[in-house]
């Protein structure tokens, strides 16, 4: 599906990607974990084809990202960044419709239909008449995922980005919307999520990808890159890893250093 490999970036003159390596799967959630300033979202672009890394080269379908035209990848793939503004006065349910917009039936009946399904897998159906500017972060949030799911609907083997999808969502909602983007990733999508909460991708991803300071600290299936040792690498503290009382999942709690004691 999509492949980076051996990416590289200069910003600057100053590396912010390193040598990074990384497959999304069709069928599979990949989350991609670090500290802040660590190349999480930047990767992402990467993988959405903006920018162009300096050296290595992102594919999908095999083909080099720059061999797409931009009409064509926006049918293929869709992206969720952190917060886009939106300057126009849409509503939700109006917002959710651009995402029809590379596929040129935004007026059928099938795009109501598309609309639909995504706000309720995101549970955002009873605001959909609000205006966008009269939602609170995290119903924009949920708006913004509902986009990137009408626009892969039907499209068969999707690869959906989403930067910290997540952020401003209370608990409940980021289960649910983090249930959502699995359910898509089974029906044959390559999600890849950017998430700060490794709890929440040991319950719901399948991969995860460990980054700091540009380079990746461990790759691979969950439960193989999740670790305690590659934790505190990446973030610099002790890390416990627990069993959930109430499923099969685990959970991750980050420690503080002895010598400094709890807060």
């Amino acid at each position: 599906m999509s492949l980076a490999h051996d990416v590289h970036l200069q910003r600057d003159g100053r590396p912010v990607l390193r040598g990074v390596s990384v497959e999304a799967r069709p069928g599979r959630l990949l989350a991609v974990l670090g500290p802040n300033g660590a190349g999480k979202s930047t990767l992402l672009r990467l993988l959405a084809g903006d920018p162009a890394p300096t050296r290595g080269e992102v594919t999908l379908d095999g083909l080099a990202l720059s061999a797409w035209s931009p009409s064509r990848l926006a049918r293929r793939r869709a992206v969720m960044l952190q917060d886009p503004a939106v300057s126009w006065p849409f509503t939700a349910r109006e917002y959710a419709r651009l995402g029809r917009l590379p596929h040129g039936d935004q007026r059928l009946p099938s795009a109501d239909l598309a609309v639909d399904r995504a706000l309720s897998a995101v549970d955002a159906a009873a605001f959909a008449g609000r205006p966008m500017s009269r939602l609170s972060g995290g119903e924009r949030r949920r708006v913004q995922a509902a986009r990137a799911l009408v626009q892969v609907d039907g499209v068969a083997g999707p690869l959906l980005l989403l930067d910290e999808p997540v952020a401003n969502l209370d608990p409940s909602a980021q289960h649910r919307l983090l249930a959502a983007m699995r359910a898509r990733a089974r029906a044959g999508a390559a999600v890849v999520a950017v998430l700060h909460d490794v709890s929440l991708a040991l319950a719901w991803a399948d991969d995860a990808l460990l980054l700091r300071e540009g380079a990746a600290v461990a790759a691979g299936a969950c439960a193989a890159a999740l670790t305690p040792a590659s934790l505190e690498a990446a973030f610099g503290v002790p890390f416990v890893l627990l069993d959930s009382p109430h499923s099969s999942s685990r959970f991750a709690a980050a420690l503080c250093h002895p010598q400094e004691g709890p807060p």
